[in-house]
């Protein structure tokens, strides 16, 4: 009897033991992204502002028609994180596969204050910068920040989004 007691304890140890070897666990970084977009966010060497914050606002399926819930997400650049003309951050983002986002920029105004691009007075609302996941689970995302010199509002002059990772 202690001889079974013992045979059935070893046997839980051992497949204790072999099922958190197993590289399906939840707890490996690499299995705990898996269906999520791995993005290169590239903040564009000509750009002349820093990227501060960074939001998503998820728009659904593609080709669906349903209108967005209005709510912004967190940002994305956590811990000070910042993208300063030139420089790029990696990130994984939970936008389900053939579903898109817009996307909101923070940048400093180069005073040191931090603005939403979109919320300044006579921006251009109808630019939709987007990070959509299609055509590959890794995507490059690329932004050119200037001044608009007629109106002297911050603004994108150039976004960029394509399946895969640039080097």
């Amino acid at each position: 009897m202690k001889h079974l007691l013992l045979i059935a304890l070893a046997s839980l140890l051992m497949t204790s033991f072999f099922s958190s070897c197993n590289d399906d666990s939840p707890t490996n970084p690499i299995d705990s992204n898996k269906g999520k977009l791995h993005v290169k966010f590239v903040n564009e060497a000509g750009s002349i502002y820093t990227i501060t914050g960074i939001r998503l606002m998820a728009m659904g399926e593609v080709g669906d028609t349903t209108l967005p819930n209005g709510i912004w997400g967190n940002n994305i650049l956590t811990n000070g994180k910042t993208i300063a003309p030139g420089e790029h951050q990696f990130f994984y983002l939970d936008i389900p596969n053939r579903h898109w986002s817009k996307c909101r920029l923070e940048v400093d105004d180069g005073s040191g204050k931090n603005i939403n691009i979109d919320e300044q007075f006579g921006y251009d609302q109808s630019f939709n910068s987007t990070i959509t996941h299609w055509g590959a689970d890794d995507r490059t995302v690329g932004v050119f920040l200037r001044m608009n010199p007629s109106t002297h509002i911050i603004e994108i002059g150039f976004w960029s989004d394509w399946a895969g990772i640039e080097q």
